[in-house]
């Protein structure tokens, strides 16, 4: 029977922040809004899941949120952009090095952005796509290597895009989903999709999705589909498959929630795990909700152990799912036969 339990007490977190699954099983939360309309915290946490505990991690060298979090190969963690302590968007990025327990600054990005989304690609490099600038969303995409520790501007897109998703397919190009266009007095966000083959560093069109998409989830299934989920626009309990293979988007059934702006993770079982993110005029969504793949339903997830509103998440190495949100409260889910 899957379960929630309590995480314990986070020293730091806030919303917008990052956290991300170290390869020696801990878990660093960095950054963030500690509170509506105040400055990002410069502050990380380290999470243990042997002692269920945490501990206070260096302090990056930025304090900054709304930015992206990547696990690198050699286990260090990249984060880039966001909005800086002055609240203005920043271009900068840094590492973190588990073993020394040490931020260090690296290559400044090709152009300052939030709300983007990155992509960790197959030979070690990331990439970053869309976000927003002062002038509205933009299409430019870059890539960081890490070997120089540096970014380099790569094509842009073929559409600007705000609050993308972009999701690493199986055969190494990246995937990327929906997003505002333009602003403008209602949500403008798209129906098109598009492909990046870093082989060849190319743009392709990708079929359309059937909803216009922002704020929405997107996760790579075991079959090599593409789940996407939610919205922050019209039909915010939908989703649908995207088949790389035919170039297809599916419908799939209807989430038990409305969800706008949440979270989701892929589960052990090849299940996908919906979480937190807004309902309408009902506020915050409580609950989570699984994805049977094999089934194409929902299943209810129960309760996130109290937590709400925006969320972050991540698998551990027993296959429980670490969630955090935005006031530092925490949980553990512990699916059915983990």
């Amino acid at each position: 029977m899957a379960t929630w339990s309590s995480a314990g007490s986070i020293p730091a977190g806030g919303e917008g922040q990052g956290l991300t699954v170290l390869k020696d099983g801990r878990v660093l939360v960095s950054g963030g809004f500690s509170e509506v309309g105040g400055p990002p915290e410069q502050t990380a946490s380290l999470y243990d899941p042997i002692s269920n505990s945490w501990s206070a991690a260096a302090s990056m060298t930025m304090a900054r949120a709304n930015f992206s979090s990547t696990s690198l190969q050699d286990g260090k963690v990249l984060v880039a952009g966001g909005f800086g302590p002055d609240l203005h968007r920043t271009a900068t990025a840094e590492l973190y090095n588990p073993a020394s327990n040490r931020w260090s600054t690296t290559g400044t990005m090709v152009v300052g952005r939030v709300n983007y989304a990155a992509a960790a690609l197959p030979d070690g490099r990331v990439l970053a796509v869309g976000g927003r600038s002062p002038s509205g969303p933009i299409a430019n995409a870059e890539i960081y290597d890490p070997v120089p520790g540096r970014w380099t501007a790569v094509p842009s897109m073929r559409s600007p895009r705000e609050s993308p998703t972009a999701t690493t397919l199986a055969d190494g190009r990246v995937l990327v989903t929906g997003g505002v266009t333009h602003d403008g007095i209602y949500l403008q966000a798209t129906t098109s999709a598009e492909i990046y083959d870093p082989a060849t560093s190319s743009w392709t069109a990708a079929a359309s999705m059937r909803v216009a998409r922002a704020g929405h989830t997107a996760s790579l299934l075991t079959t090599g589909n593409v789940l996407v989920a939610g919205n922050a626009g019209d039909e915010p309990d939908s989703a649908e498959q995207y088949d790389p293979a035919l170039n297809r988007w599916s419908d799939t059934a209807r989430m038990p929630s409305e969800r706008r702006g949440g979270t989701a993770v892929r589960l052990v079982s090849g299940m996908v795990l919906e979480l937190g993110g807004l309902q309408g005029s009902a506020g915050h969504v409580e609950t989570a909700d699984v994805y049977d793949t094999a089934g194409d339903r929902w299943l209810t997830a129960g309760s996130m152990d109290g937590l709400t509103g925006p969320v972050t998440a991540g698998v551990l190495g027993d296959g429980r799912v670490l969630v955090v949100d935005s006031a530092g409260k925490t949980a553990l889910y512990k699916p059915d036969g983990s």
